[in-house]
């Protein structure tokens, strides 16, 4: 006999409806109960994407219909600091941010149901009963005694209207997608790069100085942005109106409670309170991953600088050579972002409701004498390694001179220990680590979920994977079999250093289909993409498989991975920084992609139809429905993107729309950005040419080539 589900899930089952929202995170399983952590699983085909934003930032008001900001940081191009001034003067994309997303208020509504916090911990307040889950539904003059009754609106779509979808749009910003895509990351504490990435890209060889410095800077643009007087001032007041209305909710339900026990025996609840530690927990892991990565980048390219540096011959009788200053303006720009880190990665709660300051420094989160600090940082900073050298044998005899390699590397251990002190009285303790990503916790919670309950069916088992579909036969089968293995060990290539990697991988999984098998169409994506769309529906696999997007190997896909062997294929970056044509790539393809007027293998890439497309498209300029990844991010970025909603397809496009080979590689920063627009300047017009050109000579080749062109394989 099927068990019912919990009223907190269908609750939220029918508040995706009302709320505007796509898949969430958690899903109900079907035909049994599950603990709260588990919400509900919803599928539609022709899901409703927000509009929140805009086209290009030449475009000087928003199309009808979008909703309008109140503050546009896409003017600010510098803040008076030159290492984070190339991340201001990029905001070309922007996007029209709610700053308390939809995401975030999913998350609060299952954390009222199952009281985990995220940061991992147990709330110590009372969480809701799963009878009064529905009544999130219904407006409290249906179901609350007096004077409780008069409000007609369910507290869902209050919670719509304040975050400012079409409702209460005063509290939005205008930033650049740049910002806004990390700043999205950082808020389900994903770090801005894997590590098995950044070796990967060889970002701690001195060479690759300004890329890595550019994604570290990157972060620390995000906390500007956040803490920009006017963008915190929405933020801080779009909480307090949503705490003023869980307040009237919480008056409302403890005033049904009583009426129901009127004995007094009733623990009541604190919306509010559980409000205000949801945002705080969030705030905690969001400041220290962001701290904790950008130090950790920080220390080693630190180490591999000074290494080299002290590698020239001669070092110290060329101090103020040409050679070394470059080093030592490395080593300047290194500690300049360890303070930078130190000061600016603050998430401060002063005046939100029901937010009590603590009594001590807390990391991230709290500290009354910051501003004081930042003023002060430099001089104090001088102090302490003043006082560093005075206790140092080596500068003992001769103080602030430099008269051996041993006392050129001592003079680098007291600048770091200087700034480590420091650190101490200004963030205090640091944070412990940092609980498991969400999206691991996730699926390790539901697969210890199913392990507890062998009475579940089969058909309600959860796993978790993509479709892949193989639309490659060039190769042979032999060669086939070679792509195929090469291709599972690059994606399985990902998680050094991530808390809980280990244990998640064996429980990801890809389901396999062969288009020549299935009678499909495979030079195209149309055919798979009709066939994924009954498939997922079917009962053996509907929760088995992220259902939004689908992954392909194409002809392109396979010769990415023909010649290559695991894990030799790290190496092609490092001889070719930066360009993801030498890497292993796969297709992946937005399932519910709808072009509405073109068919995708009518797209013309060298005219642009952007102004013509649909609205929720226009943010993606030339996206198609499909995109190209880099293998081993398809678990770590695309799948917990995915997975924890932080984005979808057509907004992690543009961080691979400037690509030349439109390969999504992780988020992108200027200088990166510039090299691949420079090599697409003089590309592009010869494409344009060439097919012009052949269209009179093989017009068959033309189309051929113009169908490459749309997968984005030329």
């Amino acid at each position: 006999m099927p068990t019912r589900v919990p009223r907190v899930s269908r609750l939220l089952l029918q508040s995706r409806r009302l709320y505007g929202l796509p898949r969430p995170l958690t899903h109900v399983r079907h035909n049994h109960t599950g603990p709260p952590f588990y919400g509900p699983k919803l599928r539609n085909p022709k899901r409703n994407i927000s509009p929140f934003i805009t086209a290009r930032q030449s475009h000087t008001s928003p199309s009808p219909g979008w909703p309008t900001w109140n503050f546009d940081v896409t003017q600010i191009k510098t803040t008076g600091s030159k290492l984070l001034e190339p991340h201001w003067a990029s905001q070309d994309l922007s996007v029209v941010d709610n700053l308390i997303d939809h995401q975030t208020i999913r998350q609060f509504l299952m954390f009222l149901g199952d009281g985990i916090l995220p940061n991992g911990k147990k709330t110590s307040l009372r969480i809701m009963d799963e009878e009064e889950g529905d009544l999130f539904l219904l407006p409290s003059a249906e179901w609350a005694p007096a004077p409780f009754n008069s409000c007609t609106v369910t507290i869902i779509h209050k919670l719509k209207d304040r975050i400012g979808k079409f409702g209460d749009t005063s509290r939005l910003c205008r930033v650049g997608q740049n910002i806004h895509s990390l700043k999205r990351q950082l808020e389900d504490g994903i770090v801005p790069m894997p590590d098995s990435r950044w070796i990967e890209k060889d970002l701690n060889n001195p060479k690759h100085f300004n890329t890595a410095r550019e994604h570290l800077t990157a972060v620390l643009v995000v906390f500007e942005y956040l803490n920009t007087p006017e963008v915190r001032d929405n933020m801080r007041g779009t909480f307090n109106l949503i705490a003023g209305d869980l307040q009237e909710l919480q008056d409302a339900l403890n005033a049904r409670r009583k009426l129901q026990d009127p004995n007094g025996n009733i623990l009541e609840l604190n919306l509010v309170g559980l409000w205000e530690a949801f945002i705080r927990a969030k705030y905690e892991i969001m400041t220290a991953t962001a701290h904790s990565w950008v130090l950790s980048r920080v220390a080693e390219l630190r180490d591999h600088t000074i290494n080299e540096f002290c590698n020239v011959p001669q070092v110290v009788e060329k101090m103020d050579s040409e050679e070394t200053k470059v080093y030592q303006d490395r080593i300047q720009n290194l500690t300049e972002i360890t303070a930078m880190a130190d000061l600016m990665i603050w998430m401060s709660m002063d005046g939100y409701t029901g937010y009590q300051p603590p009594a001590e420094v807390t990391p991230g989160l709290h500290y009354p004498g910051l501003d004081a600090q930042k003023k002060g940082y430099q001089g104090r900073y001088e102090e302490l390694i003043q006082a560093l050298h005075n206790s140092s044998s080596a500068y003992q005899s001769e103080p602030g001179r430099l008269q051996t390699l041993a006392a050129l590397r001592v003079r680098f251990s007291i600048l770091v220990a200087a700034q480590d002190m420091l650190r101490k009285e200004i963030r205090g303790r640091l944070p412990p680590q940092p609980p498991l990503v969400h999206w691991i916790e996730y699926v390790l919670k539901s697969h210890e979920y199913d392990l507890k309950n062998p009475q579940l069916p089969e058909v309600a088992r959860r796993e978790f994977g993509f479709a892949i579909y193989r639309a490659a036969y060039k190769a042979s089968d032999e060669e086939w079999q070679t792509v195929k293995r090469n291709m599972e060990a690059h994606i399985l290539h990902w998680g050094n250093n991530i808390q809980g990697a280990d244990e998640v991988k064996p429980l990801l999984r890809l389901h396999w289909f062969d288009c020549k098998e299935l009678g499909l169409d495979f030079s195209d994506t149309a055919a798979a993409k009709r066939h994924f769309q009954q498939w997922r529906e079917s009962d053996s696999y509907r929760e088995k498989i992220n259902t939004d997007v689908f992954l392909m190997i194409d002809d392109w896909s396979a010769a990415s991975y023909r010649y290559e062997t695991h894990p030799a294929i790290e190496s092609a970056e490092k001889v070719f920084p930066g360009n993801s044509a030498f890497r292993g790539h796969l297709l992946a393809v937005d399932a519910d992609f709808d072009s509405d007027s073109v068919p995708e293998s009518e797209v013309d890439h060298s005219e642009s139809h952007d102004e013509d497309r649909p609205v929720r498209y226009q943010y993606a300029p030339g996206y198609v429905g499909h995109m190209r990844i880099l293998g081993n991010l398809v678990w770590s970025e695309l799948f917990a993107m995915l997975t924890t909603h932080s984005a979808r397809l057509t907004e992690l496009w543009p961080l691979a729309m400037d690509n030349p080979q439109r390969i999504y590689t992780g988020q992108t920063v200027p200088c990166q950005l510039h090299e691949w627009r420079e090599q697409s300047l003089i590309a592009s017009p010869l494409k344009d040419g060439f097919g012009k050109w052949l269209k009179d000579k093989d017009p068959r080749m033309a189309e051929h080539i113009k169908r490459l062109r749309a997968m984005h394989v030329i």
